[in-house]
């Protein structure tokens, strides 16, 4: 027994020997302690830079004894959870699509139809895909909810409308029947309304992938328990039937300018950039500046991840108010990792293609009311007015003799171009001829100008119609493909502009091919020469990768 009593009391004093050792290490390292403590706090907000920044001078700071006092730490660096009028705005900035603020307006209201029918659904219950899309099922379809949108132009046949803009696994039409449950803001009782429509925007055939289509719900244009106008929607869900309490819910855009608000003319719409890679920064400034000494007014840019530097350039263009960034998410095998999502999307291109047709008429349908024309380019194209036409002002004025002759008196659904490719290197090609409209005394260009130092384009265009993009009308187009309108109403069909009067100057790794083998020269994008390198010059400083 005596042995055994010994060993215990020696495991006994060993244990107090290691807890007394740990305690002291804790204190003569508390203020190292503290400063971990710190640093996991930053990357818990993801303060990642000031962390790496001031690491080592707190370090140091330690190591002499300094540090910060009880009060300080608690102040500083104490996490209070924000109130639900904080939590509701933050969920209003991120998750735009979703009507967090009607749904915060009305919580203390019964929103529904009646008992048990059509009640107004829990956010906390809706069926996300991911971010920014919404499911809706119906038999063995699947439809993924992105946007809806309050349509009320002149020539819509069934009077005011609202739009669900949506993906769903199915090409075309007949789709299962719908309901739509919509809410307005000084009602608590929905209309329900049948889906009326679906329109196809890809019509070229396809199988197992997810499809963009245009689904329509008619409305009253009174309140569902009252003879009062029923005012402009805030909200809707799809369902299966009429009284279903819904698992998807979107915000309706309208966003029209004010009586006295003057109506701008030009905006461009670009799809989902995604360019982790590369830094276009150089490029995609200049293009932009381009952009706005043609006409544009603003121009609309969808974001799925880009190289730092871009995103950079991207920050000063927002802030000065010319361009507006929206990210968004894809649909079909694609997650929202940004470095497994653009593999993804470069091994599927078809999926691609057809998630860039959200984006597009998405952005469409959010700026209709703002603009009288909206152009749908990539940051590789531009649309040039060529001879004494300087702006798309200029084009536009020049398809009226056009619409005359041919007795469109509303004006064409749309003005498109035809393609004509500017490869990246033109020594591939034998250079034929040249067909200059401008032809200055050759100059020497900055070497960051990517466009304007471009100056030879394939002979021969494309068909009519392929590789085509346009400018298209707000007032009359209805579905969009990123070349042209597919649906229209009230008003003549596209129509191909001369190339005389304009083309798309097309910047692409093109090679010799038997439609395209033969250069000449171009130098129409010189005219602007002088403000194009001020602007781009400018931005690039102010936005800090030019010196």
């Amino acid at each position: 027994m005596a042995p055994k009593s010994r060993t215990l009391k020696i495991l006994t004093m060993i244990a107090f020997v290691w807890l007394f050792v740990i305690l002291l290490m804790n204190v003569f390292n508390s203020g190292h302690s503290y400063y971990y403590s710190r640093i996991l706090r930053h990357l818990e907000n993801g303060d990642t830079n000031q962390t790496k920044s001031s690491w080592n001078r707190q370090m140091s700071d330690s190591a002499a004894g300094s540090g910060l006092s009880d009060e300080d730490a608690f102040t500083e660096y104490s996490n209070r959870e924000p109130s639900i009028d904080e939590l509701f705005a933050r969920f209003e900035a991120e998750l735009p699509n979703i009507p967090f603020g009607y749904a915060r307006r009305h919580q203390n209201r019964t929103m529904r139809k009646s008992l048990n029918c059509a009640t107004f659904p829990a956010l906390q219950t809706l069926n996300f895909y991911n971010n920014y899309w919404q499911t809706y099922r119906r038999d063995n379809l699947t439809f993924y909810l992105y946007g809806a949108y309050y349509d009320e132009r002149k020539d819509v046949p069934q009077g005011p409308v609202v739009r669900i803009l949506a993906l769903v696994n199915q090409l075309k039409p007949p789709f299962p029947t719908s309901y739509c449950q919509v809410w307005y803001e000084n009602q608590t009782v929905p209309q329900l309304p049948q889906i009326s429509e679906y329109k196809s925007i890809w019509k070229w055939g396809g199988t197992r992938m997810f499809f963009p289509v245009l689904m329509t719900c008619p409305l009253s244009k009174t309140s569902s328990n009252t003879n009062e106008t029923a005012g402009i929607p805030q909200a809707v869900s799809i369902v299966v039937h009429q009284c279903d309490t819904a698992v998807n819910i979107l915000n309706v855009v309208f966003n029209k300018p004010s009586e006295v608000e003057a109506r701008s003319t030009f905006a461009v719409c670009v799809k989902g950039l995604d360019f982790p890679y590369i830094d276009l920064s150089n490029r995609l400034a200049e293009w932009l500046e381009m952009q706005r000494l043609l006409g544009a007014e603003k121009v609309f840019m969808y974001e799925i991840d880009v190289h730092p530097n871009v995103r950079r350039l991207l920050d000063y263009y927002e802030k000065e108010g010319f361009v507006e960034i929206r990210p968004i998410t894809l649909v079909g095998g694609v997650v929202g990792l940004p470095i497994l999502q653009h593999w993804i999307l470069k091994s599927t291109i078809f999926n691609k293609r057809l998630n860039e047709l959200i984006p597009y008429n998405d952005c469409f349908y959010r700026h209709m009311y703002e603009y009288e024309y909206i152009a749908l380019v990539d940051v590789d194209e531009i649309i040039m007015p060529r001879g004494e036409l300087r702006s798309w002002h200029d084009i536009v004025q020049a398809s009226m003799p056009h619409s005359e002759s041919m007795n469109c008196t509303q004006g064409f659904a749309a003005l498109c171009f035809r393609n004509t490719y500017f490869p990246h290197n033109p020594d591939l090609f034998p250079v034929v001829n040249s067909t200059d409209d401008y032809n200055p005394q050759p100059s020497s260009n900055p070497s960051y100008m990517f466009y304007l130092n471009h100056t030879y384009r394939t002979a021969n265009y494309s068909r009519p119609g392929d590789a085509t993009k346009c400018l298209h009308r707000t007032s009359k187009a209805v579905t969009l493909h990123n070349h042209y309108s597919i649906e229209w109403m009230g008003t003549c069909k596209p129509f191909n502009m001369p190339e005389t009067i304009a083309h798309l100057q097309h910047y692409h790794d093109e090679k010799p091919s038997p439609k395209f083998r033969e250069l000449t020269t171009d130098r129409s994008i010189e005219r602007y020469r002088t403000p194009l390198i001020e602007q781009t010059t400018s931005a690039l400083r102010k936005a800090g990768l030019l010196k």
